[in-house]
């Protein structure tokens, strides 16, 4: 068994963990509470790592996501986590995961060699026997290559909705990033630098493209920031926990997604998105006068007025309604949902 090139040394832990929350994903993994871990190999120094944590006690079982960067010498300098659990992010189901991994047997797939060490490995066969006698041609083909130069990046993120089926897996929105070198738009994992693009039709000559590493970097790290984790084709998201949990994107969006542009990108928003967020002209909400008679209280068949039967005392009755375009609709159905919402937030404003 061979270890992974990466610890979490507990003396230097990366932000925003804690030593507490540290100690207790220790306890976690010597207590044998992680039950699977899959370890991927994004880049030199980007790891990914997912897997199954169970609980203390009678806590079930959680989904656990984690993703890596680590400096030359091995540390982990980035770590963000997903977790199905209450607390959501950087839980200490995470840190048990990423502990797992470090003694797990590094299956990842080696990296993808460079262009330039590709071509030095390439020897053409020398023929012999039948084509000996064969003319060389007047001249040998030459791969072309179009003049490159070094070009300043933009960061372009695409915002559009999930399908409806495809929420509950996705979540609200899809945010489609890409680098935007003098025109061409190219998204990659890896850090291979240059990279060659094209060359596959004779007619059209390939470029070798000199990529700003740090740049991508810096995008990365402002995404996960956020909360959001990426796959391999530059699609960003924000895991779906709960419904509340995706009250950011409804915030976001409310501001013209003002916190992407803070970070330094252009922002594309895709047409179903019009008209996404609709605001409310008035908040109507009515109390009726207290019922002498003990009564207790149930939904009207509108579904927007609590209405007083039985033997139980009521208060009061309650109509709660907002005005959207000159329609009245009724939020007393939404209303706890609408209450977690706005705990959501308070905690976010807190922390």
């Amino acid at each position: 068994m061979s270890q992974t090139p990466f610890r979490l040394n507990p003396q230097a832990l990366p932000p925003p963990l804690t030593p507490a929350a540290f100690d207790l994903g220790i306890s976690l993994y010597r207590r044998q509470r992680v039950l699977d871990c899959t370890l991927d190999r994004v880049s030199q120094q980007e790891w990914g790592v997912h897997g199954s944590v169970r609980g203390n006690g009678s806590a079930g079982l959680h989904d656990v996501s984690v993703v890596l960067e680590t400096t030359p010498t091995g540390d982990v300098s980035f770590f963000s986590s997903q977790c199905s659990c209450t607390v959501g992010r950087h839980c200490p189901h995470g840190i048990a995961l990423v502990l797992k991994a470090t003694y797990q047997v590094n299956t990842a797939a080696p990296l993808a060699p460079s262009v330039a060490a590709s071509r030095a490995a390439y020897q053409p066969y020398q023929s012999k026997g039948l084509f000996d006698d064969t003319p060389s041609p007047a001249r040998d083909p030459v791969c072309e290559f179009a003049a490159t130069t070094a070009v300043t990046p933009t960061a372009r993120l695409h915002l559009a909705r999930v399908a409806d089926v495809d929420v509950d897996r996705l979540g609200l929105l899809l945010a489609t990033l890409r680098f935007d070198y003098g025109g061409i738009a190219y998204y990659a994992l890896h850090d291979t630098n240059p990279v060659q693009l094209g060359g596959t039709d004779p007619h059209q000559p390939a470029q070798i493209l000199h990529r700003d590493l740090v740049f991508e970097h810096a995008l990365h790290h402002a995404l996960r920031a956020l909360g959001l984790v990426g796959d391999s084709l530059g699609r960003f998201r924000v895991p779906f926990l709960s419904s509340a949990q995706q009250q950011c994107w409804l915030h976001w969006a409310d501001d013209d997604f003002a916190v992407f542009r803070a970070a330094g990108m252009n922002i594309s928003i895709d047409p179903t998105l019009t008209g996404w967020i609709t605001h409310a002209n008035t908040l109507h909400a009515n109390l009726g006068p207290v019922d002498p008679q003990p009564q207790r209280c149930r939904e009207s068949p509108t579904g927007d007025t609590c209405e007083a039967y039985g033997d139980a005392a009521a208060w009061f009755t309650l109509s709660l309604g907002m005005q959207v375009n000159g329609q009245r609709r009724s939020i007393l159905p939404l209303l706890p949902q609408l209450l977690a919402g706005l705990g959501v937030a308070t905690q976010g404003l807190r922390s």
